[in-house]
């Protein structure tokens, strides 16, 4: 029973949408659970106001840790903290178990949505969505040896070297590039045929 009321209380922290069912009608909302009658009262004795605030402060914790993994991404796109944030309500992670730090775990569980949000806004820089990828396997190829690919219109490399030197390319030049990252770093060559659309 315990592991349950445990469970009910960490999904109103992560997942938005169950807070506010629980908010607009409490009894209801806990209704499903296998709760004991003590269990469902303390659930509903703690203030709303409290479950929230920790909501926001567990949110801005795993941002925290995502943003250590992509920094140049950060400065190209500030968008990422409000995208992630605004994914992370209606995608609460689950426990799992894998080598990756947390917040590289967590940056790979995200990249999928924030790529295409990335990819698909004409008002960030071009190659904002790649450079992203390009952090993020990085950084996990570092940490669990799997080898990962990523194919580029830009030589992200050469980007990410001038955004670490504080400047932001606005017209960045096309030079199609794979890469592969694996623990002992990253491996690039100029792609000699065009890249397939997307």
């Amino acid at each position: 029973m315990l592991a349950t009321w445990q469970n009910v209380l960490i999904r109103l922290v992560l997942d938005r949408s169950f807070r506010q069912q629980f908010s607009a009608d409490p009894t209801q909302t806990l209704a499903p659970f296998a709760l004991t009658p003590a269990g469902q009262q303390a659930l509903l004795a703690i203030p709303y106001q409290d479950v929230e605030r920790f909501a926001v402060s567990l949110m801005q914790k795993r941002w925290e840790q995502v943003q250590q993994v992509i920094p140049l991404s950060r400065r190209v796109c500030p968008s990422l903290q409000s995208r992630y944030c605004t994914w992370l309500g209606t995608h609460p992670a689950q426990v799992s178990h894998t080598v990756l730090d947390p917040g590289t775990a967590e940056a790979w569980r995200a990249l999928p949505f924030l790529y295409a949000a990335v990819q698909a806004d004409t008002a960030e820089a071009p190659y904002a969505a790649d450079l992203l990828a390009f952090e993020v396997l990085r950084a996990c190829a570092r940490q669990d040896g799997q080898p990962r690919v990523l194919r580029s219109t830009f030589a992200l490399h050469l980007l990410a070297q001038e955004i670490a030197r504080g400047l932001l390319p606005t017209e960045p030049e096309h030079l199609p590039s794979v890469y592969r990252f694996d623990q002992r770093g990253i491996q690039w060559k100029a792609q000699t045929d065009p890249l397939p659309p997307g």
